[in-house]
């Protein structure tokens, strides 16, 4: 219960200042009234264990919520910090970039009642001071002091023995790309344009599982390793290397020495992997941790390798996939000879050190012909399932000592970095926060009541009913 008994003093919805989602005055607020008040609404944590059972039972997207929603906060002048969330919008509050835009604040740092500052007009967001209360992880078993797994340092999530293979969602072996895309959340590992170039492993783990689902007989016994590129003309790599673009495109290959006009340039002819078939695409795809995954959906294409054949899908597993497309012709400066052919060649001179760009447009690239497009989905009626109802998101399998991790070590672990650059990310579902109440009362007190009239997307008991 909560306050006066007026109407709800606020609602979630989305920032109009690049924060994303946040909360906003549902009616005018005078300076010093009540606006929010956790103390029956908040969850505690006795412990870290028990926070970290409740993260790790939980989808990526909602143990990325989760983390952000997370504080540590004393319960009284002489008590211990405890750590604390909700499971209700109060959790979308922001915080002020700057003191005059912070219009809310706790009475103290062990209070959870928040007042007005000042005068707040109705459609105003609603905004804190985050530095009220001391966040001290480490204090709660969850800080530098408490990792037991950072020596030797984390291990960078491109190595493929640190990265879980994620659980097959229901009828992915019809899955066309956007599906797949969708499952994978490419487009959020997309936005990271300075992730790693991959690794010697990154490339043997390709390898190896395209050996086991497509091509038992396939070699790939080159005496140029994939972090080169491939045997090229004389027994050396191709003229190239890989590195990262001054043009935010991210990943890309650079001339390792001046390249004449007409001069061959890559030849995949040999290089290049062949799919026979849509089914065995997605075995292989399936088969790698989610970086991987997001990578050769990057790096496949579909092209004919005859005037007569069928379009085929192709792919590379060495640098020569991180090759980028000139955004305008004047910027490209390789191309194969014609639509069919892997080989080359430069279109101008290439001088060492310049980025070696192509037309993407040279190859057709139709996915329904290859049993990958819109064409082809048996799952696209209804659409397509938002990736914020929780039926449809896997539980990530826990990582090797995972009941003794910090945060920074399960921020990583789910990618939450990346989660956080999306900011359109859905407003949480009654489906949502259900989900999340149950976890809790599963993984850590089964006795806690949500049993609230006023459901979570609105916010919890307010006086005569409201939120």
């Amino acid at each position: 219960t909560f306050g006066d008994g007026g109407p709800p003093p606020y609602y979630a919805g989305y920032t109009t200042s690049g924060k994303g989602r946040g909360l906003f005055a549902s009616r005018d607020i005078k300076k010093g009234e009540l606006t929010h008040d956790g103390t029956n609404s908040d969850i505690v944590f006795p412990d870290a264990i028990s926070w970290r059972k409740f993260v790790f039972s939980l989808p990526r997207n909602r143990a990325c919520d989760m983390m952000e929603w997370s504080w540590t906060q004393k319960l009284g002048e002489k008590g211990n910090l405890r750590i604390l969330s909700a499971i209700n919008i109060s959790v979308l509050l922001n915080e002020g970039e700057v003191a005059n835009y912070i219009n809310v604040n706790p009475e103290s740092s062990t209070s959870s009642k928040f007042y007005a500052t000042g005068d707040i007009k109705k459609g105003d967001e609603i905004l804190m001071n985050y530095g009220v209360y001391d966040t001290f992880w480490t204090e709660v078993g969850l800080g530098y002091d408490n990792a037991v797994h950072l020596s030797p340092p984390l291990v960078e999530k491109s190595e493929p023995h640190n990265e879980p293979i994620w659980p097959k969602p229901d009828g992915w072996d019809s899955f066309i790309t956007k599906q797949i895309e969708e499952h994978f959340y490419c487009k959020l590992y997309a936005i990271d344009k300075m992730k790693p170039l991959p690794t010697l492993q990154d490339w043997q783990l390709l390898r190896a599982k395209y050996n086991q689902h497509v091509d038992s007989s396939r070699s790939f016994d080159d005496i140029v390793p994939p972090t080169m590129g491939y045997t090229f003309g004389d027994g050396g790599p191709p003229p190239y290397y890989a590195g990262y673009t001054t043009s935010g495109k991210g990943r890309g290959l650079f001339a390792s020495r001046d390249i004449k006009k007409g001069e061959l340039t890559h030849d995949g002819t040999n290089s290049d992997i062949v799919f026979p078939d849509a089914i065995s695409w997605r075995k292989f795809v399936f088969s790698l941790p989610r970086n991987r995954a997001c990578d050769m959906m990057e790096w496949s294409w579909t092209q004919k390798l005859g005037e007569k054949g069928n379009l085929r899908i192709l792919s590379a597993i060495n640098i020569s996939v991180l090759l980028n497309e000139g955004e305008v012709a004047n910027y490209i400066n390789v191309n194969p000879e014609s639509s069919t052919s892997s080989k080359f060649y430069a279109t101008g001179d290439i001088k060492k050190g310049d980025e070696i760009l192509m037309n993407y447009g040279v190859y057709d690239t139709f996915w329904t012909e290859v049993g990958l497009g819109y064409d082809n989905a048996v799952h696209l009626s209804p659409p397509l399932v938002e990736k914020s109802e929780p039926h449809n998101e896997p539980i990530w399998p826990k990582p090797d000592g995972w009941d003794s991790f910090i945060t920074k070590q399960i921020e990583e672990h789910f990618y939450c970095k990346l989660y956080a650059i999306d900011k359109m990310k859905p407003l949480p579902t009654l489906q949502d926060w259900q989900l999340l109440r149950a976890k809790y009362n599963q993984h850590v007190d089964s006795s806690r009541s949500f049993d609230d009239i006023v459901p979570p997307t609105m916010g919890y008991t307010f006086g005569d009913g409201g939120p």
